[in-house]
């Protein structure tokens, strides 16, 4: 996926234009400051609005539908996740994440949450979003090791990761991330990579130049991220051209997903003069899924 537009849950006017946005992914934000009965309303907004769009009848758009809910350290988030689970979210968005620890504890409470709400079991995944702060960023090589099965991606918010380390720039004049903004998304692209998980890139703010946005978006492909969240529904479409595959790699990863289809209980495959892992093939099915439509197919 692309392009990960967050919308606050709360604010209905916001609800309702992400359903046209074009993105990929439309993430509900919980994890923001609210009053008691505001949190309520959201809660109750998200849930409704999982629920509305679940079965995608929407003018043939089809977005996945994904929850950031409150951290672990808060006493909110399992409020918020036995809130929203009702509506079916594709996923869970789990803030200030240090390492694999909270995703097992996350992990741990789908299995019966699931199974009452009626949906599959182990369908609902999870992408931690990490490097929140300055020992998070250190200890990123944690998520190198084997992954949980719910495990879908890393993320990170450069802005929370800035305010916890006083840092006065993130990029320099040529828009080129600085200092420990390199470190840590460097770390996170590797970690993702190695798993063939999804390493989705950090926020611009609502008020960047749509030029300069779409400019920021080709540099974090170039490095290695296979998606970028938006805060604005204008910054859609520049995320999505951004990140949109090119037809050499979307033949490429065609070619990959068929030769693992034909060697089908075949731990490695050989493609040309490569030997192929199932973490490229993960990896081959994120460029497919990243396709416009019809052309991430194979011929028929």
């Amino acid at each position: 996926m692309r392009s990960w537009l967050i919308v606050a849950a709360d604010d209905a006017q916001a609800l309702e234009r992400s359903v046209v946005a074009g993105a990929d992914a439309v993430v509900l934000d919980l994890d923001h400051d609210m009053g008691t009965s505001q949190r309520e309303d959201a809660r109750e907004r998200a849930r409704d609005w999982l629920s509305s769009h679940r079965l995608q009848v929407i003018e043939g758009r089809h977005f996945a539908r994904w929850v950031r809910i409150s951290p672990l350290g808060s006493r909110h988030w399992r409020d918020d996740l036995f809130a929203v689970m009702p509506g079916a979210p594709q996923g869970i968005f789990l803030p200030e994440v240090p390492g694999p620890a909270h995703i097992q504890q996350l992990g741990a409470e789908f299995y019966e949450i699931e199974q009452r709400a009626g949906i599959a079991y182990g369908a609902t995944q999870i992408v931690p979003m990490v490097a929140s702060s300055p020992g998070g960023a250190l200890a990123l090589s944690a998520f190198a090791g084997e992954p949980h099965p719910r495990l879908a991606g890393l993320a990170w918010d450069a802005a929370q990761l800035g305010e916890r380390i006083d840092a006065r720039r993130q990029r320099n004049e040529r828009d080129e991330w600085c200092g420990a903004f390199a470190y840590a998304r460097a770390q996170i692209v590797l970690c993702a990579k190695a798993q063939g998980l999804k390493a989705i890139e950090s926020a611009q703010a609502a008020d960047t130049d749509p030029a300069r946005l779409e400019r920021i978006a080709e540099i974090a492909r170039a490095d290695g991220f296979s998606g970028m969240f938006a805060t604005h529904p204008a910054q859609v479409p520049a995320i999505n051209r951004a990140f949109t595959p090119n037809e050499g790699e979307i033949a490429q990863a065609r070619r990959i997903e068929m030769q693992f289809t034909a060697n089908a209980h075949a731990e490695l495959v050989t493609l040309g003069n490569r030997v192929l892992e199932p973490v490229d093939l993960h990896r081959a099915r994120q460029v497919l899924e990243a396709a416009p439509k019809g052309r991430g197919l194979p011929p028929g």
